[in-house]
């Protein structure tokens, strides 16, 4: 055998050389990348050629649910994206007896809205490639071409007359690579074939039938069978990482790790649907791994699924690859809606259905939102105050409280105390809960805002005479829908300290919210009403439900259509604690659901603006909390800010319209 391979090699050698010395200067070819002409090859197919969608073949039922990822994929080589770490793996077996390789190998698939991501771990101690041929044992006759300037393209003879090849196809035959056999449509027909090896050196061709045919069957290639060598992907990007040194047999390596991004907008040629595929269709994929000991020596192939040949090209034994959508809210609720027509035109394409405003929203800009399709809901909050109406009866708060207020509104506060200071640098290195982290028990002694807002005592029969006196304003509008009963929570995690509040606790809110949203309800009806608990609430279950000492309430009962209660705010929470408030938010009651913020740049606080990676993350935590919808403060901060737009907006599914997959 060796024998055979020395001569099948010294062969293809000598008529690459031949082509290189006599053909190729007279044949100045231009090397460019093809794809099927438009429209979809229209061949005659023989009733033989299946693809994993309509095989029986048992490798065919393997299936592999690519998932859909939200942020974009670094090609690097290095699989550190959080997408990369929840993706399930597939590994790797024996071609012909399914025995597990030496060294073990795995792959992962996932898509996006431009690419399919597939990506590769070789282990591997000794990790070699030698196709830039630099090595001692690479053949003589491959480094002397080395020296020259030869052509990408030659041509030698094929079975059925001259045909066109690439330099690159050589890594086939000499090399270790990742290769990736895809089929579009999984029937079959204009699948295609690609090669990297750990130098990140790359191989791709594409056949408008299966190149073997169906040996299972006794069936060969049809006469004319359509190939195309010089096929490159257009669009296509590659990387490699490698764990150790190439082509060192001295140390010890670990082994390497290949990325890669297939452009839809390339792939879309070769399926019949000339699309990217929807969630739900089934394409046909095989991945595999060529290992050889040294340069063009025996091989092994080892790959998924097992298809009991030593071959790659018989598309009716390739797995399923099941494209499936990540979820999705379904409505958002903006918590603030700039009234710029040009921000409001975003806002509806981000995919905002209803919006929180303040009272004196401007009638044009409310026209505009509307005429998008966003419902509009004047907003009576509790740490608004209008003078007029006397002195403002605020939560009873500690001497501490006054003070960290005074000197955050400017007021007279002696230079060198640790309140005025706190307001000249901002709070950012104040507040643990701020970026994260539940107060400790020395911030809540310390009972500093962790938010900044002063907000109304609810039990003051004043408060909520004004209240009712806002109410009614809004009801008296038949535009209004809706309203949003904003700023019914407790700060620092005390609550107010005046007698009534703090013998009723949290009974106190709830009261007060029923009594409003009955109110409003006797008004008009059918009138929808929505608590916003902010700036902090104490929700069971949390390390945060501290106030009237530690003894956890039992949760009252909330009438309102929606109750919104934080469950993440400007500050980047944990995703487990996260995903565990929002299911228990959720739980309380069909009525109850989690608010996030996004982060806001504009104030002295200091307040960091979440990072796209850590958005992402946000926001796959409250979808496996369970809430459909996104309560969602800060609107006007991801108009502002691309990335995080588009991270938020590929979450929504009234946004999708923005981002469907190329037709």
């Amino acid at each position: 055998m060796n024998h055979k391979r020395i001569i099948c090699a010294l062969c293809c050698a000598g008529l690459l050389l031949q082509a290189w010395l006599f053909g190729a200067e007279e044949k100045k070819q231009t090397f460019e990348s093809t794809v099927p002409p438009e429209p979809y090859r229209a061949i005659p197919v023989p009733e033989w050629v299946k693809g994993a969608v309509n095989s029986t073949h048992p490798s065919a039922q393997c299936e592999y649910i690519c998932r859909k990822t939200a942020f974009p994929i670094r090609i690097d080589g290095r699989l550190d994206e959080w997408a990369w770490q929840r993706a399930p793996s597939v590994s790797f077996a024996g071609y012909v007896n399914k025995t597990e390789p030496p060294y073990p190998s795995e792959a992962k698939v996932l898509w996006d809205d431009d690419y399919l991501y597939v990506a590769f771990r070789f282990l591997e101690p000794d990790i070699r490639s030698y196709w830039t041929f630099n090595e001692a044992n690479a053949p003589y006759f491959i480094k002397e071409w080395e020296k020259r300037d030869y052509p990408k393209v030659y041509y030698k003879d094929g079975e059925y007359g001259p045909e066109e090849a690439r330099i690159e196809s050589w890594i086939m035959l000499i090399d270790r690579f990742a290769k990736i056999f895809l089929d579009p449509d999984g029937d079959g027909r204009h699948y295609l074939e690609t090669h990297i090896n750990a130098q990140n050196n790359t191989f791709t061709c594409w056949y408008e039938l299966p190149l073997q045919g169906c040996p299972d069957l006794k069936k060969g290639t049809t006469d004319g069978n359509n190939k195309d060598i010089l096929f490159s992907m257009p669009g296509m990007k590659t990387a490699v990482h490698i764990d150790g040194t190439l082509n060192n047999p001295h140390d010890i390596d670990t082994g390497w790790t290949v990325e890669v991004a297939m452009p839809w907008k390339t792939l879309k040629h070769f399926s019949v649907k000339k699309r990217a595929p929807l969630p739900g269709e089934v394409w046909g994929i095989h991945l595999a791994r060529v290992f050889r000991s040294e340069i063009d020596n025996g091989n092994e192939y080892w790959g998924w699924p097992y298809l009991d040949i030593r071959a790659s090209h018989q598309t009716e034994k390739y797995g399923k690859l099941r494209f499936a959508d990540h979820d999705y809210f379904q409505s958002v609720l903006a918590l603030g809606l700039p009234a710029d027509a040009a921000s409001i035109e975003k806002a509806a394409d981000l995919g905002v259905t209803e919006a929180a405003v303040p009272a004196g929203y401007p009638a044009e800009a409310r026209a505009k939102a509307e005429a998008r399709g966003i419902r509009i809901y004047p907003a009576v909050s509790l740490m608004d105050w209008d003078e007029k109406d006397g002195k403002a009866p605020w939560q009873v708060m500690t001497e501490q409280q006054e003070r960290y207020f005074a000197a955050l509104e400017g007021r007279d506060v002696a230079p060198d105390d640790p309140d005025h200071a706190m307001r000249k640098r901002g709070t950012a290195d104040e507040s643990d809960y701020r970026f994260g982290d539940t107060p400790s028990p020395a911030r809540r002694r310390k009972a500093r805002d962790t938010f900044g807002h002063r907000v109304l005592c609810p039990s003051d029969p004043l408060v909520r005479e004004i209240i009712r006196k806002r109410i009614k304003a809004v009801c008296d509008d038949p535009k209004n829908t809706g309203l949003v009963l904003e700023g019914v929570g407790f700060q620092n995690f005390t609550g107010c300290l005046c007698k009534n509040c703090r013998r009723k606790g949290v009974e106190v809110l709830a009261d007060f919210a029923n009594t409003m949203t009955d109110y409003a309800k006797s008004l008009r009806p059918g009138i929808k009403v929505i608590v916003h608990q902010f700036p902090t609430f104490p929700y069971p279950g949390s390390y945060s439900y501290r106030f009237l000492g530690s003894k956890q309430q039992p949760e009252p009962e909330w009438k309102a259509d929606m109750v919104l209660r934080t469950a993440s705010w400007y500050s980047y929470r944990e995703p487990w604690l996260v995903r565990t408030l929002a299911k228990q938010i959720a739980g309380i009651g069909k009525n109850m659901y989690p608010a996030t913020a996004v982060g806001d740049i504009d104030t002295d606080l200091n307040i960091r603006l979440k990072s796209p990676e850590r958005a992402d993350l946000e926001l796959q935590a409250l979808l496996a909390g369970g809430s459909p919808v996104l309560a969602l403060q800060g609107v006007d901060v991801l108009i502002r800010h691309p990335e995080l737009f588009k991270i938020y907006g590929d979450y929504i599914h009234t946004g999708k319209k923005a981002k469907e997959p190329q037709k």
